[in-house]
């Protein structure tokens, strides 16, 4: 359950950073927070369905 948290907490600090600096950047829309999110948490649990 940690591992899990972990790897959805790491998804969306990157998903927050990305979303903040291209703000300040551009006005373009990219992946940001959510999907960040989401894709960490996807492929921790495909990794644990592997094992």
């Amino acid at each position: 359950m940690l591992r899990l948290f972990l790897a959805f907490l790491a998804g969306a600090i990157m998903g927050w950073e990305r979303e903040r600096f291209i703000k300040d950047v551009s006005r373009q829309r990219c992946a940001g927070f959510r999907a960040y999110s989401l894709v960490c948490f996807g492929s921790f649990l495909f990794g644990l369905a592997s094992i």
